[in-house]
């Protein structure tokens, strides 16, 4: 968004909205996984407020790695259906905006003429194709993503490479079913009987879900105290 589109201000890596000073005029532009869990109350403080969220399937999320941990899968699907139960709610409001990842890397400008004709007040620069040569990004977010680097389709659908991982997340969040048949992934569970018997070790994440869960009770009272606060903030101004 920051590297083809015309924005004012914006964080450099994931910075919660609630952090970042209220601007009145121009475009600002911020990004944190758990915000989601705010959204519903954040887009009734403010009326300017748009929510661009992320959709991929669950089961190449599972399978990712991340830089800083290599050998070990980063997160399990507790974090991802905490999110998308947030983000159910949402599916109607005009200014919460879901975007499949397998289409933003498979037809980026397609997607971005998308986003255009829900976001009109966006001034485009370039084109999502070409977002790798213009891109400036902050050490950390480099670091995240393994660089920068166009758009690829090439990692859609490398959870078939760990089965076991994929047959251990779901027998634990069986739900995730219900996700792949209402984004698409897949038209029934038929695809279930390619996976092989699970084994507990191969559900085992960086972020483990004790910790989700506690977080998740945390998250449950800063949604109240940082969406309210942030109305106050709006109304101050």
């Amino acid at each position: 968004m920051v590297a083809c589109y015309r924005i004012d201000h914006h964080c450099e890596h994931e910075r919660s909205l609630f952090k970042e000073k209220i601007r009145f005029g121009g475009v600002t532009c911020t990004k944190h996984p758990h915000e989601v869990q705010y959204a519903g109350g954040a887009l009734r403080a403010n009326k300017n407020l748009y929510f661009i969220y992320m959709v991929r399937d669950p089961r190449d999320v599972v399978v990712s790695r991340h830089a800083n941990f290599p050998g070990a899968y980063f997160t399990g699907l507790d974090f991802y259906l905490r999110a998308e139960r947030c983000a159910s709610r949402l599916a109607d409001h005009p200014r919460f905006i879901v975007v499949r990842y397998e289409d933003l890397v498979r037809s980026p400008d397609s997607v971005q003429e998308f986003l255009e004709r829900r976001l009109p007040f966006l001034e485009r620069l370039h084109r999502f194709s070409e977002f790798h040569l213009h891109a400036k990004v902050s050490q950390d977010s480099s670091q995240a993503l393994n660089g920068v680097r166009p758009p690829d389709a090439k990692s859609i659908g490398g959870w078939r490479n760990h089965l076991p991982r994929v047959s251990a997340q779901l027998r634990k969040f069986p739900a995730a079913n219900d996700v792949l048949i209402r984004y698409g992934y897949e038209q029934s569970t038929k695809w279930t009987e390619i996976l092989p018997p699970a084994n507990d070790q191969d559900a085992l994440s960086v972020i483990s879900e004790r910790e989700g869960l506690k977080n998740a009770f945390r998250m449950k009272w800063k949604v109240i105290r940082r969406t309210s606060r942030y109305w106050l903030r709006l109304k101050a101004k």
